[in-house]
């Protein structure tokens, strides 16, 4: 998905693996790297029970709009737990 300054989104989806969903999410530039000071590359493997329609809201920021507070600190959450960043 296309992003502020030319940067793209990337959403990549693995696949269930044991029982989790393993997704990926990263921000590149316009040469395809990782985007300078930018979040990184997160890696997940979340169990598929946790897998919602809040997450993918969670994805495009829509639990940042006011009274979607509560998703937020869930899914938030979630990435803490079953979420590495790599820089």
């Amino acid at each position: 998905m296309p992003f502020s300054e030319g940067n793209t989104y990337i959403i990549t989806v693995f696949g269930v693996e044991n029982g989790k969903c393993h997704y990926a999410l990263k921000m590149v530039d316009q040469t395809g790297a990782l985007l300078s000071g930018g979040p990184g590359l997160l890696d997940c493997s979340v169990p598929l029970e946790k897998i919602s329609a809040d997450t993918l809201g969670h994805f495009f920021g829509a639990d940042q709009v006011e009274g979607q507070e509560g998703i937020k600190v869930v899914q938030d959450q979630i990435e803490k737990d079953y979420c590495i960043t790599q820089q």
